[in-house]
């Protein structure tokens, strides 16, 4: 038995929110653990039964507290809502339950800081209460839904090492090889926002334009998307080496493809007279920016 599926099978997960992220880590973890120690809280009734129906998970009903399962408080609380319903959340009666069970608090959801979270805890109960409560935040990214994600993860001096280890067992099975990363600050999360959160925006961005363009100069559209998609996962492929074991240089790597005064070294020399490097700069700054001015107005 791995020390994955040990650690899980002798844990209770609840879930709030029954969407995709929350779809995708509950098909991970039923790897591990008997889903009836899973519990899902979903205002959507048929979204709720869909869940219930495929993956045979616990749902909460109006009779029932979402945060134990049979009279025992549940070891962690996922968090998998947007932002902005969080706040009603965590000042209602779930807040109230949190306060009361004292689960690992796992938030999948961007922008919303840590303050925040103990500011809306502390208002069902104070702050002494609130600030108790272990408390992990995590960017993660689109390809998690293909469990290929990658997560940026912050948690607080209330996260233990037993505590990490739980929020990397519940993430492991959504992320790449080697795809969570632990951050030292709160603030990087808005650096791993702009890196990996919106990332796979630019990749498809790029997978578009060269499209286009192929298309223009007389590939079909098919063909020239197959191409550009088959290329970009190769590319990512060869970045991870074999077995995953080291990442590769991707300078190197695009060294290696580009012979002096030949096709690629041309297309390179033409990105850069466009200021292609610079684009992307821009672009990474911006979301950053983006990112903390959306912090600030879920703050209230």
């Amino acid at each position: 038995m791995s020390v994955i599926t040990s650690l899980l099978k002798k844990s209770s997960i609840s879930f709030v929110g029954g969407g995709n992220v929350a779809k995708a880590v509950i098909g991970g973890l039923r790897q591990h653990m008997h889903p009836s120690q899973i519990v899902v809280c979903e205002p959507d009734l048929q979204r709720a039964e869909a869940l219930k129906k495929e993956l045979g998970v616990r749902i909460k009903s109006d009779s029932q507290p979402a945060f134990s399962i049979d009279s025992k408080p549940v070891d962690a609380v996922v968090l998998a809502v947007k932002p902005d319903v969080i706040k009603t959340i965590l000042t209602g009666d779930l807040g109230k339950e949190i306060i009361e069970n004292k689960p690992l608090l796992l938030s999948v959801a961007a922008g919303v800081q840590m303050s925040s979270y103990r500011k809306w805890l502390a208002s069902t109960s104070d702050e002494s209460k609130a600030s108790q409560i272990p408390l992990v935040r995590t960017m993660p990214n689109t390809p998690c839904l293909v469990n290929f994600g990658a997560i940026g993860i912050y948690g607080d001096s209330t996260v233990t090492e037993k505590h990490k280890s739980l929020v990397d067992a519940v993430l492991q099975s959504v992320s790449a090889p080697k795809g969570l990363f632990w951050l030292n600050k709160e603030e990087h999360l808005d650096v791993v926002t702009a890196v990996s959160g919106s990332g796979p925006a630019y990749f498809f961005y790029m997978i578009e334009l060269i499209e286009k363009e192929a298309v223009r100069l007389g590939l079909p559209g098919d063909v020239a998307r197959s191409l550009a998609a088959s290329t970009a996962i190769g590319s990512g492929m060869m970045l991870f080496g074999q077995n995953f074991e080291k990442l590769q240089d991707p300078e190197q790597l695009r060294k290696n493809v580009t012979s002096p005064n030949g096709t690629t070294h041309a297309a390179i020399e033409a990105f850069k007279k466009a200021n292609f490097g610079n684009a992307v700069e821009q672009g990474i700054q911006a979301c950053v920016r983006r990112s903390k001015e959306l912090a600030q107005t879920l703050k209230d």
